[in-house]
């Protein structure tokens, strides 16, 4: 098992690359890595909240991590080239070499539909079931992942188009923890921003409050499910990678209000979480992808 790397990543938005930053346009090409990371909040740089997964990474040499992620995505919106210009000109015969692409997807996608794939309790036979599959439309959420491994697809067939810098190269992604569904939201200082998102499905819904975690974590795992298959089987992604992160931090506990040990809100971590995260992914797949001959 790899010994963990000491340097932190010059994390960059993709538009500040070669602007007045300071940073001079040649700078990538003075990293021993380039990386490319396109995604959700987990992901993003300058929005909220304000912390990521990518500042928890660390490496063994010096490496750039450039986003084009932004909070709040899905991976529909992000495999979209006309609404996803950046990721599209990075990925250009005019971007960059990248050594590696980080995707960050699905998660969006799962929790803004949680409402429609919860049944309400009328569509209930019995009204509350034994089983979480009784809350759930199958249906509904089957769709939901069918669009989430096109996007992840798609995303990877812009890394493989002729003109790409970086066609075949490693993509590696994760799963989702469980989250804890509790109303807290995304706050601003301590103003509620956006969220809370299972809470809000599960309340609305009337699914008593002993199916919560159950029911959430029945979701999750189907999510992650779906992402992992991508890597398996004659019809999967080239060189596309799964971090499998279910179970990794310390959940909080229903009603829990404010930040807790590993997360911040319902369902971002917070600082620690994701240095915990970060190591997960550098020891199970970007050191063995980036540093070969260790």
């Amino acid at each position: 098992m790899s010994r963990r790397g000491k340097f932190r990543a010059n994390v960059l938005r993709l538009a500040d690359v070669g602007a007045h930053t300071g940073i001079p346009s040649s700078d990538p090409f003075f990293h021993d890595h380039l990386i490319l990371a396109e995604g959700d909040s987990w992901f993003s740089i300058g929005g909220f909240p304000p912390t990521n997964l990518l500042y928890g990474l660390r490496f063994k040499t010096h490496t750039m991590v450039v986003s084009c992620a932004e909070p709040g995505d899905t991976i529909l919106n992000m495999a979209k080239l006309t609404r996803n210009a950046q990721y599209k000109r990075a990925l250009s015969r005019n971007g960059y070499p990248w050594d590696l692409i980080l995707l960050s997807g699905g998660g969006n996608d799962l929790i803004d539909a949680a409402g429609k794939i919860v049944r309400k309790p009328s569509e209930r036979r019995p009204r509350n079931p034994s089983t979480v599959e009784g809350y759930v439309k199958k249906s509904v959420l089957a769709g939901i992942l069918k669009d989430v491994k096109q996007g992840y697809r798609d995303l990877a067939a812009v890394r493989d188009r002729p003109q790409s810098q970086a066609q075949g190269k490693p993509i590696v992604t994760h799963t989702y923890d469980y989250a804890t569904p509790r109303n807290e939201p995304a706050r601003f200082v301590s103003f509620p921003l956006l969220g809370p998102w299972l809470y809000k499905a599960f309340t609305e819904n009337e699914v008593p409050m002993e199916q919560w975690l159950p029911l959430a974590r029945y979701l999750i795992d189907a999510l992650a499910e779906a992402i992992e298959s991508l890597q398996k089987g004659n019809n999967r992604i080239t060189n596309f990678h799964v971090v499998d992160t279910r179970g990794t931090l310390t959940p909080p506990r229903i009603n829990d209000i404010g930040p807790t040990t590993h997360w911040l809100n319902e369902i971002h971590p917070n600082h620690d979480g994701y240095s915990i995260l970060g190591k997960k992914i550098e020891r199970e797949k970007l050191y063995g992808l980036l540093y070969v001959d260790d």
